[in-house]
């Protein structure tokens, strides 16, 4: 099983920040990023975890701040937020206005100047040297 990122960054909020995003795979209701990550008190989290972010139904993928100097912005998860209350993101993509039935119980996860909106993120280890997951 898959760790629950958005629980590990809850049980420790000021670990984590976020480097640079390295890559971006897009699907049906699923975003999978590959990160680097200054990490050095969770060791939970590898350095090069891949986020999968299940039931995805809004994100923006930004480049890193360039006025960012050393390190990068921590990375932050929110249960309760401004971007959570638009009620489209109970829409189901391509579904003709059809509501998700029961509704998600969406997070948002913030990093940088990126953002998605998922219903959950579970992380993955990403092997530097094959540039693929590990089993």
């Amino acid at each position: 099983m898959k760790p629950d990122f958005a629980t590990i960054i809850k049980a420790n909020p000021l670990a984590m920040r976020a480097l640079a995003i390295s890559w971006v795979t897009l699907g049906h209701l699923r975003v999978r990023l590959a990160l680097v990550m200054a990490n050095s008190h969770n060791p939970q989290i590898p350095s090069y975890p891949i986020i999968l972010c299940t039931n995805a139904v809004d994100y923006a993928i930004r480049p890193s701040n360039p006025a960012t100097i050393e390190g990068g912005p921590l990375v932050e998860y929110h249960e309760a937020h401004e971007l959570l209350n638009r009620p489209l993101l109970q829409y189901v993509p391509g579904g003709d206005g059809e509501e998700f039935d029961p509704p998600l119980k969406l997070g948002l996860l913030m990093f940088d100047q990126s953002h998605v909106i998922a219903e959950r993120f579970e992380v993955e280890v990403f092997d530097r040297r094959t540039e693929k997951p590990t089993p």
